[in-house]
This record gives structure tokens, sequence and C-alpha cells, in this order.
């Protein structure tokens, strides 16, 4: 990706989002009727993983959120209260992005990688975080 002025200063992943978000603006209304059945199957599954990456980096961002409390430095209660007023979350679901994205950081490493290749939804990734949650300690 070719820098700008405009991007100078700001985080890679900033720039990577807003220029996906504007290319996805201008391909929304394409016409897909053309399209071969194979390659539109083909596109479902390259979407889902898509999907799962941009999810392993909100994750990622609600950690490092977390981690400056920024919450509480924007007014909030805490990191999930915060979610819930800017993303529209329920205060549930808030509160199990920010401990799912603690989950991957610290106990879950592999996890991580593997939401970030896209190789598993953020659904498998709260299954096995609450799996391991639910061992027993004796498990180890």
């Amino acid at each position: 990706m070719d820098s700008t002025s405009a991007d100078a200063g700001r985080h890679r992943f900033s720039v990577l989002v807003e220029r996906i978000r504007a290319r996805l603006a201008e391909e929304s209304g394409a016409l897909l009727w053309s399209t071969p059945g194979q390659e539109l199957i083909d596109l479902l599954v390259s979407l889902e993983a898509v999907k799962a990456q941009l999810e392993a980096v909100q994750l990622q961002v609600i950690r490092e959120a977390d981690r400056k409390d920024l919450g509480r430095t924007a007014g909030a209660t805490s990191t999930a209260a915060l979610l819930s007023s800017l993303l529209r979350m329920r205060p549930e679901h808030a509160r199990v992005a920010v401990k799912l994205a603690n989950d991957l950081d610290t106990a879950l490493p592999l996890v991580q990688l593997a939401l970030n290749a896209g190789e598993i939804s953020v659904d498998h990734a709260r299954v096995i975080a609450k799996a391991i949650r639910d061992l027993p300690k004796e498990a180890g």
C-alpha cells in the first residue's frame, strides 16, 4: 500500500481498514448473477475467512483498549461499557468480547493465530476459550 500524507502517523491497521471500507463501498453493488456456482462457493468461504480475520483484528483492538483502560478514560465504567455504547452491542456481548480478547492474548496464542489466519471463526474461538476456562484446575 502506498502511503499518503493523510496516512502519516496513523497505525497501518487504521489505514488498512479505511481502505478496505472504501473499496468495499465501491464494489458493494456488483452484480453476481453471472458468477459461476463454484466461484460463488469459493467466494462464500473466502468471505467467512476475511470476516474471521477482521474479527481477530477487532479483538486485538479491544484487548489494547482494555489494557489502556480507555473505557474509564472515556467516562464509561469499563471497556465493555464503552464497546456497548460505541458499537451498539448488547452489554453481555461486549463483556464476552473483552474476556475473549484478553484470553486470546494471555492464554490462547495458538487460537489467536488461527483466528488471525481466518482458519477458525470467532465462534470457534469462544467455544475453545470457554472449554479451557471450564477445565478442572487439576487438568493443569
